[in-house]
């Protein structure tokens, strides 16, 4: 019997050009526009980059992160596995965040950790998910949304939730 893999591919918006702010601003952004000027997603003054992923291993094969049209993509080998993308706004390294996603018992799960520290990367968050952190992965939410401290709301939400070829968008407010 063979293992099924999983693919999810994620999108990231900005919605707020401030945070803690109203409403949906003139210059929402995908990703994949702002990468085309050599920054990641813009936000009141600053643009939030990808600096790390993160892939936890399975006993089933190798997981992977690419980018395809300016999305990030995670490949999963089979259920069990899980990733991070941990995002530093430009302007304000102090403002920064991780987000987990991953495949469990068949069934997608996500999650937000907001106002990282230095010592909390995604090397060190990853694993907690098969540790402390399980109840979260346990849990197999399909949309999360945390506010930071400076008010800035950030949501996942899966488009696309069942199947093997799941859907995301990481929507920073």
């Amino acid at each position: 019997m063979s293992t099924p893999s999983y693919t999810i591919t994620i999108r990231v918006y900005q919605t707020n050009p401030a945070a803690g702010g109203e409403g949906v601003g003139e210059d929402q952004l995908l990703m994949a526009q702002a990468r085309q000027h050599g920054r990641g997603c813009r936000q009141d003054g600053g643009f939030f980059d990808i600096v790390e992923k993160t892939s936890w291993w399975s006993s089933w094969g190798v997981m992977k992160w690419t980018e395809s049209e300016g999305q990030q993509v995670f490949h999963l080998a089979s259920s069990g596995a899980c990733g991070t993308l941990r995002l530093v706004n430009v302007s304000n390294p102090k403002e920064s965040f991780l987000v987990a996603v991953g495949v469990h018992n068949y069934k997608r799960w996500c999650d937000i950790v907001p106002n990282l520290t230095n010592e909390q990367t995604g090397a060190v968050i990853n694993p907690q998910y098969y540790g402390d952190r399980s109840n979260v992965r346990e849990q197999q939410f399909s949309k999360y949304s945390v506010q930071n401290a400076t008010g800035r709301t950030i949501t996942i939400n899966f488009t696309q939730a069942d199947g093997q070829d799941l859907k995301a968008d990481i929507i920073i407010g």
